[in-house]
């Protein structure tokens, strides 16, 4: 069904996925800050095909305690399918490693959110992500080796 109010040309979003999801805490956690260190680690593939593109972020979590245990780790894996329509400017490449991750980032970032609460140790928020910044960095790296 055609909506009037799409602009001539395009990306819809045909999906959001969360493909996998495991979360851990350890029974007894330190809940002071200064006492933790935290990696949090957001990658990006996508596929493409004539109109559509499939992209999949997947976050790799951990909050260790000063002696370097793991108290708290989470894997996320959300799937994004998207619809291109009208000659768009934005090329496919551009939209799988940009804008497509960036729509995905806040479905995975609540997922975590809302995983940590219901698990008793406070929102785990994780930081805005400058996809663009990130898609070009990974261009420096591939131009590199």
């Amino acid at each position: 069904m055609e909506s009037k109010n799409l602009p001539a040309s395009g990306f819809r979003v045909l999906n959001i996925f969360l493909v996998e999801c495991e979360f851990f805490r350890e029974m007894n956690i330190s809940f002071e800050p200064e006492k933790k260190t935290t990696n949090a680690e957001v990658d990006s593939s996508y596929e493409s095909g004539d109109n559509q593109i499939t992209i999949t972020l997947t976050l790799n979590y951990s909050s260790s305690n000063i002696g370097g245990k793991n108290e708290i780790t989470a894997y996320i894996k959300m799937l994004g399918i998207f619809e291109k329509y009208g000659e768009n400017p934005v090329a496919l490449e551009d939209f799988g490693k940009i804008n497509g991750p960036a729509i995905l980032f806040p479905f995975l970032r609540e997922q975590l959110a809302s995983l940590s609460l219901k698990a008793g140790v406070g929102a785990i928020l994780l930081p805005p992500i400058n996809f663009v910044k990130k898609a070009a960095e990974q261009k420096e790296k591939v131009k590199k080796a």
